[in-house]
């Protein structure tokens, strides 16, 4: 493939050692090397889900509502001050509120996320830099989704899609793991299915194949508020990105901006760069056209010099020549 390989601890040169011994040496030692590191990753893997299939929890937190008990890190322990937002938003849902009323109501009454919690109590790091952190439909959806809160432990959701890759696929829930009365519920069994089965809880993110985004998710902030705005679709099922802040929490923020208008700020985008390249380019050309003149022009006079040169040094050595020749006739008339 054209590319030099250097081993440092095998002293190998790719350059050096062209299908010789050294080079299949090589070879075989990266293969094995290449078979040992999946094999190991394989065995961690097959470790850690042997964990989980104990009933040992090795999550680096607990789910909202829960903490790591104090007595074994690997069992979890109802967290009563969290379970009862928890609670809460279980209650509000199975009484018929909608998800965004809940998220407005969470932060109408200034109820910590999950993230701004744990913050509290100094359990982890800041997890904001920008603004205040609000409640939102993920947030929401996620505890209303979580069957750990059924006393359920729920593990192998994902699988890497590749030993050693860091990518993950989700699996369809059917595949998942569960072990039952595993730890103190918060809800019971009955009240998840119930919010289970109410049309909106489940939206299609948190579906295997369901999965939606814009080439723009992620890079699109709120000027207002600094954070980043949710792509969604509209009534009349318009694809849009818009800042939630407004009807999460009252306040003046409520920018929105449709997709294809952002496409056409794109294109006009790329056309003026494209334009201001060509116009660049044509620039370029004439300067480089202009340089060439120059360079010309300049070897010109070079060579015109050196020719000058050229012929002072003959003028020179005939003067020199003649002026020998008078000497020498000088001293012979002398003689």
């Amino acid at each position: 493939m054209g590319i030099r390989f250097i081993a440092i601890n095998d002293n190998y040169d790719s350059n050096e050692y062209i299908d010789g011994i050294a080079d299949i040496d090589v070879q075989f030692k990266s293969l094995l090397y290449d078979f040992y590191s999946k094999d190991l990753s394989d065995k961690i893997i097959t470790a850690l889900d042997a964990r989980k299939d104990n009933g040992m929890f090795i999550g680096v937190c607990a789910p909202f509502g829960y903490r790591k008990s104090e007595e074994c890190i690997y069992k979890i322990e109802v967290d009563e001050e969290a379970a009862a937002i928890v609670r809460r938003i279980f209650d509000l849902r199975i009484g018929g509120a909608k998800i965004a009323e809940i998220v407005r109501t969470l932060n109408g009454e200034g109820i910590d996320t999950p993230a701004k919690y744990l913050e509290r109590k100094g359990l982890y790091g800041t997890f904001y830099t920008k603004g205040e952190p609000l409640w939102t439909d993920y947030k929401v959806s996620c505890i209303l989704n979580n069957e750990m809160y059924t006393g359920t432990f729920v593990y192998g959701k994902y699988r890497v899609k590749a030993v050693g890759a860091k990518q993950k696929r989700l699996l369809p829930s059917n595949e998942w793991k569960r072990i039952p009365n595993h730890h103190e519920a918060i809800v019971t069994i009955e009240e998840y299915e119930q919010v289970q089965s109410m049309k909106g809880t489940v939206p299609a993110l948190f579906t295997p194949a369901g999965r939606r985004a814009s080439v723009y998710t992620g890079r699109v902030v709120c000027d207002c508020c600094g954070r980043n705005m949710v792509y969604k679709k509209d009534r009349v099922g318009k694809m849009l990105f818009q800042c939630n802040v407004n009807y999460r929490k009252k306040n003046n923020c409520a920018h929105r901006i449709l997709v294809t208008d952002f496409d056409t700020i794109i294109k006009g985008e790329l056309s003026r760069h494209i334009s201001g390249l060509a116009k660049l380019k044509i620039l370029l050309d004439k300067e480089k056209e202009q340089q060439n003149e120059r360079i010309r022009g300049a070897k010109q006079h070079l060579n015109m010099a050196e020719d000058t040169l050229r012929r002072l040094e003959l003028e020179l050595r005939t003067a020199y020549e003649s002026y020998a020749k008078g000497i020498a006739g000088i001293t012979s008339g002398w003689n």
